[in-house]
């Protein structure tokens, strides 16, 4: 009898962790869907106003979405610093670093590409025209 106690305790255990498990992977994907969803419809905002020549709108959405580029990256790279294993520990571990790393680097010239088309349109570069770097940006 006291074996079955035993047995059920870590059983009961067991499923609790993994159903904090459960419960942060799901947390952490509604925060990387609103993330998602907000960045489209910021971008969204900023072509619709850069085709209609808002320059104000433009500005304030191009500096958010570079905020969000460089936080994101900062979060990247805190990732990478504070990760409690070294790359050679693993097969985990070493698709963690590689998977993150590109993704991080992806980031990296995300921002940047950003940032260059904020500069664009900062020195009143701003002709409806003339959008194809943002287009490019956003499809990155």
């Amino acid at each position: 009898m006291p074996v079955l106690i035993i047995i059920e305790t870590v059983r009961l255990l067991i499923q609790l962790i993994v159903l904090a498990i459960r419960l942060l992977a799901i947390i952490t994907a509604g925060h990387v869907f609103i993330y998602l969803i907000g960045g489209a419809v910021l971008a969204l905002i900023t072509h619709h106003s850069l085709i209609d020549g808002n320059f104000k709108n433009i500005l304030q959405t191009f500096f958010i979405a570079v905020c969000l580029g460089v936080y994101f990256t900062v979060l990247q790279a805190s990732e990478h610093y504070k990760a409690p294993f070294p790359v050679s520990d693993g097969v985990y571990r070493s698709t963690f670093f590689i998977t993150t790393g590109f993704h991080g680097l992806c980031m990296i010239i995300g921002s940047c590409f950003l940032i260059i088309c904020f500069l664009h349109k900062l020195k009143f570069h701003c002709i409806s025209d003339h959008r194809f770097g943002f287009e490019a940006a956003a499809s990155y």
